[in-house]
C-alpha cells in the first residue's frame, strides 16, 4: 500500500496513509475535550476527512458493563455544560438545537459487525468481551466520586463516561461530518 506520512500539525502528529486501500489518518488527540475537539477540527479542516471513529476508554455507568466490554456510541453528550441559567437544558451547548449528537447510524452499525466477525474467531475476544450501544457522556473531569456519578446517570442515562467523545461529536455535528465513538470500559 501507500507510505505512511507524518505531518505535524500544532502538537499533534498525524499519520495518514491506507488501511485495506481507504485513505486513513490516524491521531492520538490528546486529554480532555479541547484537545478532542481541536483535533477534530484540524482533521475535518486539513485533511479533509468524511468520517470520524474517535476510540478510547471509559468508565461504566450502565448497569451491566464489565472491564473490556466495548461500547459504541447512539449519541454523545457534554455532562459538565450547564446553561441552565440561561433556559437550556443540561448538556445543550447554547446555539446549538440539542444536547445530544447522534451518532452515523451506518458507523454504529459497522462497529457492531466488525466486533461480532472479531470477537467470533477462536483466540480473540470470545467470551472475554462485549459491544453494546449506548450515549458516551463526556466532561472535563475524572468522575470519581459518587455525587457526580449518580447526577450524570440520573440527567443523561449514559452507558459510560469519559473525557472526549462528545466535543469530538460537536465539531462533527457543526461541519456536518458522521461520527461515532467506540471505547473500551476500563472501570
Amino acid at each position: 500500500g501507500k507510505p505512511v506520512t507524518v505531518i505535524r500539525q500544532g502538537s499533534l502528529e498525524f499519520h495518514e496513509g491506507e488501511l485495506d486501500g481507504c485513505p486513513v489518518v490516524i491521531v492520538c488527540c490528546g486529554i480532555g475535550k479541547v484537545n478532542a475537539a481541536l483535533c477534530a477540527q484540524i482533521l475535518i479542516s486539513a485533511f479533509g476527512v468524511r468520517a470520524i471513529i474517535n476510540t478510547g476508554s471509559a468508565g461504566g455507568l450502565a448497569s451491566g458493563l464489565a472491564v473490556l466490554d466495548m461500547v459504541v456510541s447512539t449519541d454523545a453528550v457534554q455532562h459538565d455544560v450547564d446553561g441552565t441559567r440561561f433556559g437550556y437544558e443540561p448538556g445543550r451547548v447554547p446555539g446549538l438545537p440539542s444536547p445530544f449528537f447522534a451518532a452515523d447510524p451506518a458507523l454504529v452499525e459497522a462497529a457492531l459487525n466488525a466486533f461480532s466477525r472479531v470477537s467470533a474467531k477462536p483466540g480473540n475476544l470470545a467470551g472475554k468481551s462485549r459491544m453494546s450501544r449506548g450515549r458516551v457522556a463526556s466532561g472535563d473531569v475524572f468522575v470519581a466520586n459518587d455525587t457526580l456519578r449518580k447526577r450524570i446517570i440520573d440527567t443523561f442515562a449514559p452507558a459510560c463516561v469519559e473525557m472526549e467523545g462528545a466535543a469530538v461529536a460537536q465539531a462533527c455535528f457543526v461541519n456536518e461530518i458522521p461520527f461515532v465513538i467506540l471505547r473500551s470500559i476500563s472501570d
